[in-house]
């Protein structure tokens, strides 16, 4: 998601970012060793909340010190593929994990299997695992100290008026017939958006974590994750269906539009749920208060889904002192940490120790249904070096499908943008063999 939508606040957040950089240039002479790191994040808070974890980990010994470098996204990717040219990547990157699996196909990073010690590696969620493991040799590349969470918000009030059902869990999720008939209802009650979707954020990766569980809850999906071929899984018959529902949800006048903002859920009476992440659980509990439900994602289709996938921490090959950027990332990842990342932005912590010991996302918690999503029905973000021309072409075609253009026509030129790429080069070796 995309929070600086306008020239001038994006001047803004550039501003933000150089504005730490002459504060953490500077030099400690008593560390041994020096490591370089880069990082960005999503929001100005999470930025600071990892300036933070970087201060403290300096204090905390004396051996090994972090000199760390904010980038806005824009130039975050650039700037990885010009030093890495050069040879002279930062020891750690902290970095979307929408680049991940790129990096690695390049061959930016280092497994960390023999870094990291046994007993984290365990304690990490199957879902940051399944993120950070490479299909063509099995190693883990990335950890997550937060992964995300997908489902829907609701009004309790609004819901209970058209004696809709509230599903707790997982296994009581809503069928496809079940939720278009509350929506049904919702909008006949006089809501005239009962469902928003966060289509203000604009084309980007939320489209992905948004739509892409449909689909694949159809039995379609971004990319076919055997043959590494588009066009069969974006545009076949699997693909029918999710359009076919997409297309009913709009006809139907069901969904915010995107130009009508972002408060249509916890501010006004115009929607009754809101499919969207974790980071909106604040505003929405500050709005709602003890009418405020988390609902499972509903089984649209023969398959269950969500989806997954948080910021990760790398260690890159260029790095002359591995063991020591290992200590950090262990360090980023102890509970302590992770759990004050987690009450920044919200996110599902990345260990079952830090999940067990969050109020938040343990056994009882306001939002301990994403960890239930995670641990049984998350799908993570297909891990080919394709991945950033394929989030982009998908998020693209979700906007004109919202549009109300001709949604099978693009979900074709995405299709045909991806395998293009892929052509290009060659089949991105060894993929084309898996």
């Amino acid at each position: 998601m995309h929070y600086y939508p306008t020239f001038f606040s994006q001047l803004k957040h550039t501003l933000f970012f150089l504005a730490f950089l002459l504060p953490l240039t500077a030099t400690q002479a008593h560390a041994d060793i020096k490591l370089r790191m880069w990082y960005h994040a999503e929001t100005e808070k999470e930025l600071v909340a990892i300036r933070h974890q970087v201060e403290r980990f300096n204090a905390s010994q004396t051996e090994v010190e972090v000199l760390a470098l904010p980038l806005p996204e824009s130039a975050y990717r650039t700037s990885v593929d010009r030093q890495a040219q050069r040879e002279t990547l930062p020891d750690i990157m902290y970095f979307n994990g929408a680049y991940l699996s790129k990096f690695v196909w390049q061959g930016y990073l280092k497994p960390l299997n023999q870094y990291l010690p046994k007993p984290l590696l365990d304690d990490l969620l199957p879902s940051v695992k399944a993120q950070g493991t490479y299909p063509v040799d099995g190693q883990l590349y990335a950890v997550s100290n937060v992964d995300s969470g997908v489902a829907l918000w609701g009004n309790k009030r609004l819901l209970e008026k058209v004696d809709a059902r509230i599903p707790e869990s997982v296994a009581d999720a809503w069928t496809l017939e079940e939720f278009e008939n509350i929506l049904t209802k919702l909008q006949r009650a006089g809501l005239k958006w009962p469902l928003d979707m966060k289509l203000n954020y604009g084309k980007g990766e939320w489209y992905v974590s948004a739509f892409a569980p449909i689909f694949q809850s159809f039995g379609a999906d971004l990319i076919s994750r055997h043959s590494w071929d588009a066009q069969i899984k974006l545009t076949g018959l699997f693909a029918d269906d999710a359009v076919e529902t997409l297309d009913r949800w709009l006809q139907n006048g069901w969904i915010v539009p995107g130009h009508k903002g972002d408060t249509r859920f916890y501010r006004r009476d115009r929607a009754a749920l809101s499919l969207s992440s974790h980071r909106m659980y604040p505003v929405h509990k500050e709005a709602l208060g003890e009418d405020l439900a988390l609902i499972p994602m509903p089984v649209f289709g023969p398959w269950h889904v969500t989806s997954s996938g948080g910021w990760s921490w790398g260690i890159t090959r260029d790095s002359k002192h591995p063991n020591a950027a290992a200590k950090f990332i262990e360090f980023v990842m102890s509970q302590k940490e992770i759990l004050a990342l987690s009450s920044i932005n919200h996110g599902v912590p990345g260990t079952l120790s830090a999940v067990n010991a969050s109020p938040l996302y343990q056994q009882g918690g306001d939002l301990h249904l994403y960890v239930e999503q995670l641990q049984s029905i998350a799908n993570p973000r297909p891990f080919h070096p394709v991945y950033p021309v394929l989030s982009r072409a998908f998020a693209g075609a979700i906007e004109q499908i919202m549009l109300g253009d001709d949604a099978m026509t693009a979900l074709m030129q995405a299709s045909i943008e991806v395998d293009n790429n892929i052509a290009a080069n060659n089949g991105y070796p060894p993929f084309d063999d898996l």
